[in-house]
């Protein structure tokens, strides 16, 4: 499928125009994910929410680009420019930083829905016990999700300005009714 036709899939999933700006971008991804994600949201299937996170790498792209791009200089620009001894603007050459707060959000992310897959494949027709010692897909799931935990602490704590610490956050008390009420699972 053509670069063009996969931003257009995205804008429509994300009910954006192409002048969208990157707080609507934003906001509406974290409306769309809590309404997609299949632990939490309104869907069981990880279709709509793989879906969403494809979109979501499309019109990423689409802000950095549209971020980095400078419309060229008309040739009569370059003329204007020449006589008043103003030279064109030069293209960047440093690398955009990376934000490492999304980078330990989606390891974050990775392993927790890892866990929870894993516990749901061992546990498939199985009665459930809420008591990890009678249950022991219950309790790896406990231990495997104490990664994640952290790094959602780690990004309430360190990155309190990123854009992902309200899914962070989100997580941390979801993730909390897997954990139990008598389990500590970081700061909220």
């Amino acid at each position: 499928m053509e670069e063009e036709d996969l931003l257009e899939l995205a804008l429509v999933f994300f009910n954006l125009d192409k002048t969208f700006t990157e707080e609507e971008f934003h906001s509406k991804y974290r409306e769309l994910a809590k309404k997609y994600h299949p632990d939490a949201g309104e869907y069981t299937s990880s279709i709509l929410f793989n879906e969403l996170l494809r979109s979501k790498e499309v019109l990423e792209e689409f802000l950095r680009r549209k971020s980095t791009f400078s419309p060229p200089i008309s040739d009569d620009g370059d003329e204007i420019l020449k006589k008043s001894n103003v030279s064109k603007p030069e293209k960047s050459t440093k690398p955009k930083p990376v934000d490492q707060s999304y980078n330990i959000y989606k390891k974050a992310k990775e392993e927790e829905n890892l866990a929870i897959l894993d516990y749901f494949d061992k546990t498939k027709g199985n009665p459930v016990f809420l008591n990890p010692e009678e249950n022991p897909p219950l309790k790896k799931l406990i231990s495997d999700l104490s990664s994640p935990i952290s790094a959602y602490n780690t990004i309430l704590n360190e990155y309190p300005e990123s854009i992902w610490v309200n899914d962070a956050r989100d997580s941390i008390k979801r993730l909390g009714t897997w954990i139990g009420k008598n389990k500590s699972v970081g700061r909220t």
